[in-house]
């Protein structure tokens, strides 16, 4: 059965039809002969209708569910809880597991490398290097993971020292009782070297576990600067003002200067730091050289004199000051840039006493090309050795400035507000807005099909846009009825509303979809905004504007006596009323031409 053609059809009917399920689409689902009854229509036509849209579906009593991932986050998020929960106190929990890897790796010593262990049938084949590699491995993993977790690198260094004190006895007593049943005359030096090597292995580990820590804390500093740029203005506001709650409170802890930061070497470093750093590095050589010529030490070969292990036990902590001195620099220094200048002082000082060749140690006894390229690599290591020291003292500086908000230290609370007032205040502009009203919207909105309301209010507030776009204006607001638009100079602002007066009859006529026209009135005002206009929570400039926009006429254009200053060729007739102190003139002439 064909249905029924538009000429056929009550007008009438069909909009009675459309608006019945547009309100209620579960009609759609019923009886079109029963539709069809309802409004005059014919049941063909009805079903043609119904026919061409897709109907709604049924409510299913099983929620489908869509594919997510919120389940593994939740894991995730789980099961770092639980580790951060069993890694609370880190130096327990770095003393255990070191602990049970020594135990495994014990208990695997006993069994030989390729045994069979027979079980239920099943062969298993124990491979004793690489099952006590990827035991050492993951224990390993664990601590730096733990030590990136709590991001504070004093756990890492206290960790370096249980894992001294948890492996080097151990293995200093297998030494000695092993070097004892052979006979062995120098087992006193071999432990002695066991303990030594054991103690540059913690200083290693040590040194990637603060490595690790200051990546944590580096990323979480990172976290916290974007999560404070991305703080609003009222945010900032609150927080402002709860600061200067506490200061008048009166509530705050004395200014205790730092005995370390003050001491005389760290003067000289923030005095002259490049100087220091090269006296620094002159000085450790030039001990370290004096060392090995005095003993005529040849460390290319076997050491195995008591005097020879001293001097090798004595160069070797020289290199860990002048590794620690690289650290140092970094800490003290304030931005990387200074950071990684001073470490290449430290190295040019170390690397100027071998420049001259009496002062060449057997070590160095090297091609030029070799020689330069080996302190090229050194220097490049140090530096960023440097760059994570300071990378970590940011980071340190940032705990010490939050510990001390937090125990209201007065001198940073007050640091702390002049930083918001400066943020809140890093620019000032002068902004003329402009506010746009449609006179009377509700009574045209009121008896109006809510589609056309839509698309005419849309279509209104785009025609606002572009023209106010093609003359510099930015839409800072909307409402149904209204726009508040900023622009950077009054005579554009002034343009754009004469050019919307005189196009509004066109778009009455061609775009707008109501049986009422739109009717605006327009007021303009000019003034200085601290921040962005955007962020802007509240400023004086869009409140002014905003009750001269009240006063002018329908289809006018009001202005305060700030705007009329800075637009000379216009005329202006004044009017007696004054507006928030200012007083209000409107535009002989709305209209462009």
């Amino acid at each position: 059965m064909q249905s029924d053609s538009s000429a056929e059809v009550p007008t009438h009917a069909v909009s009675a039809l459309v608006a019945h399920l547009r309100q209620k689409p579960e009609d759609a689902l019923g009886s079109p002969s029963e539709l069809a009854a309802r409004f005059g229509l014919s049941t063909g036509f009805v079903q043609s209708v119904l026919d061409g849209v897709k109907l709604p579906q049924r409510d299913d009593p099983v929620e489908r569910r869509r594919l997510t991932f919120d389940a593994p986050r939740k894991v995730v998020s789980r099961l770092l809880a639980a580790f951060d929960r069993v890694t609370a106190r880190p130096s327990s929990f770095i003393a255990v597991t070191t602990v049970l890897c020594i135990a495994f790796l014990v208990g695997l010593s006993y069994i030989r490398s390729g045994t069979s262990i027979h079980d239920r049938g099943f062969t298993i084949e124990l491979n004793q290097g690489w099952a006590g590699a990827a035991m050492v491995f993951g224990v390993f993993i664990l601590h730096m993971v733990t030590y990136y977790r709590r991001k504070m690198a004093r756990h890492a260094l206290y960790g370096g020292l249980v894992v001294w004190v948890c492996t080097a006895p151990a293995l200093m007593t297998s030494v000695w009782l092993d070097t004892s049943r052979k006979g062995d005359t120098d087992r006193f030096l071999i432990t002695l070297v066991v303990a030594f090597v054991m103690f540059v292995a913690s200083s290693l580990y040590a040194g990637f576990g603060t490595l690790a820590s200051v990546l944590g804390g580096w990323i979480r500093l990172k976290q916290e600067d974007l999560a404070e740029e991305r703080m609003s203005r009222q945010q900032l506001l609150e927080r402002y003002f709860s600061l200067q709650a506490r200061l008048e409170q009166g509530i705050h802890s004395p200014y205790q200067p730092s005995a370390w930061l003050e001491s005389q070497p760290v003067e000289w470093f923030q005095k002259a730091p490049l100087v220091t750093c090269l006296l620094a590095g002159l000085g450790l050589e030039f001990f370290q050289i004096a060392i090995l010529k005095w003993t005529h030490l040849d460390i290319t070969r076997p050491v195995t004199s008591p005097i020879g292990l001293f001097v090798i036990i004595v160069t070797s902590l020289v290199g860990l000051l002048i590794l620690l001195s690289h650290v140092a620099a970094g800490f003290l220094s304030k931005t990387p840039a200074r950071a990684v200048a001073a470490s290449i002082f430290l190295s040019v000082g170390t690397m100027l006493p071998m420049i001259f060749p009496a002062m060449r140690i057997a070590v160095m006894n090297l091609t030029a090309e070799a020689f330069f390229a080996r302190m090229g690599i050194s220097a490049i290591i140090y530096a960023l050795i440097t760059l994570a020291a300071a990378m970590g003292a940011n980071v340190q500086r940032r705990a010490a400035r939050t510990a001390s908000l937090m125990r209201n230290d007065q001198a940073t609370v007050v640091a702390e507000m002049l930083r918001i007032q400066w943020r809140l205040s890093d620019h000032s502009s002068l902004v003329c807005v402009m506010v746009v009203d449609a006179v009377r919207s509700s009574e045209m909105k009121a008896s109006a099909d809510p589609l056309s309301v839509e698309y005419s209010f849309r279509e209104y507030q785009e025609w606002l846009e572009t023209i106010s776009a093609d003359l510099g204006g930015r839409v800072h607001s909307t409402a149904g009825d209204g726009a508040v638009i900023a622009f950077p100079n009054c005579l554009d602002a002034f343009l754009a509303a004469k050019r919307i007066q005189t196009d509004l009859g066109r778009f009455n006529s061609e775009i707008n979809r109501l049986k009422s026209p739109f009717r605006l009135r327009i007021g303009l005002h000019v003034g200085q905004v601290v921040g962005d206009l955007d962020e802007v929570e509240f400023t004086e400039v869009i409140d002014i504007a905003a009750h001269v926009q009240g006063v002018a006429p329908i289809a006018g254009i009001a202005v305060s006596d700030s705007v009329v200053d800075q637009l000379a060729q216009e005329e202006f007739v004044p009017l007696a009323k004054e507006v928030d102190g200012h007083k209000v003139h409107l535009a002989l002439d709305p209209t462009e031409g």
